[in-house]
C-alpha cells in the first residue's frame, strides 16, 4: 500500500474524487485555509517576509541573542534552514549588515544585534 497526500485546486476537486473513486480507501478531503501556489509549491498566503529578516529570526530560534557572534557558516545554515541558497551568503549578509542585524568582527565572525527600527 502507498499513501498519497496531495492539493487541488477548488475547479478540479470533482474531476480528481471521480478519477479516485473506487481505486482508494479512505479518501480524505478537508478544504485548506491560506493557501496560494508560488513557483509550484503550495505556501502560506499573504506577504512573506524578506530573506534576511527570515535568517535572523532562524538564528535567535537558534539560541543566538543580541550581542553573541555568529560565524558565516552559522548564516549559511540559516539560509538553508530557510530554504534560501547558501551561495547568496555575500548578498544576504550586506543586506543584514545595511538593516544593522549584523556588525562585522572579523573575516567571517559578526555580532548579532537588534535591527534598527
Amino acid at each position: 500500500m502507498i499513501r498519497i497526500e496531495c492539493f487541488v485546486e477548488d475547479k478540479h476537486l470533482a474531476k480528481v474524487i471521480h478519477l479516485l473513486a473506487g481505486q482508494v480507501m479512505n479518501l480524505n478531503v478537508s478544504p485548506v485555509v491560506n493557501a496560494t501556489v508560488d513557483k509550484g509549491k503550495v505556501v502560506a498566503a499573504g506577504e512573506r517576509q524578506p530573506g534576511y529578516i527570515r535568517v535572523f529570526e532562524r538564528l535567535k530560534r537558534n539560541g543566538k541573542a543580541a550581542g553573541h557572534r555568529v560565524a558565516s557558516v552559522e548564516i549559511k545554515e540559516a539560509m538553508t534552514d530557510e530554504k534560501l541558497s547558501a551561495n547568496a551568503y555575500s548578498g544576504m549578509a550586506m543586506a543584514m549588515k545595511e538593516a544593522g542585524m549584523l556588525k562585522p568582527v572579523q573575516r567571517g565572525m559578526f555580532t548579532l544585534q537588534e535591527p534598527k527600527a
